[in-house]
């Protein structure tokens, strides 16, 4: 028993070290092909934008694209950061209670005409059905939603799908997606 309660001591001790600062990695000659995004700091809340900025020119060392999971935080700097460092980016769109103030947000963001070069893409939800958070009509209906909002704002390039597993994909969340009900 005191041998558990040493290794558990000793394993807690490595992750508040090496979790309680930055971590420096190395991918070698080559980057990844992309890596999830997000500007929260462990119990502190959102990053400052310099912050934002250094993190994503690390990550440009790193990787070839990122993926945010919401529109919480200052992510107009995550998008202008990810085109100043070459990165592209995956832009999700978080559901939750707040789904309205969420498309509201993301319209008023558009109506300001950003370059959006770098965004290769909308991500609705995060393994919605999955977690029961939403329904697969739900799905569907908010990447409609997203989509009609990014033709009238002059972005109806930008595709829009979701995150889910595999199990939980259908006929129906697959044609949501497809290229064959993109809006023209």
């Amino acid at each position: 028993m005191k041998v558990l309660a040493t290794f558990v001591a000793l394993v807690a001790y490595f992750l508040l070290l090496t979790h309680a600062r930055p971590l420096t990695v190395s991918t070698g000659n080559s980057k990844l092909s992309g890596v999830c995004y997000s500007p929260f700091m462990p119990n502190e809340g959102c990053r400052s934008s310099a912050g934002i900025d250094a993190d994503i020119a690390q990550l440009s060392t790193l990787a070839s694209s990122i993926r945010i999971y919401s529109l919480d935080c200052d992510y107009s700097t995550v998008i202008s950061s990810a085109k100043k460092y070459g990165l592209t980016i995956l832009i999700g769109l978080w559901i939750d209670s707040k789904w309205t103030d969420t498309v509201q947000n993301f319209e008023s963001y558009l109506s300001t005409k950003p370059d959006l070069s770098p965004v290769i893409g909308i991500i609705v939800g995060n393994e919605a059905i999955t977690s029961q958070s939403d329904s697969e009509d739900g799905i569907v209906a908010k990447i409609s939603q997203i989509r009609n909002l990014l033709v009238s704002s002059g972005y109806g390039n930008i595709p829009v799908g979701t995150s889910e597993i595999f199990a939980r994909f259908s006929q129906k969340l697959v044609d949501a997606v497809s290229n064959k009900n993109k809006i023209k």
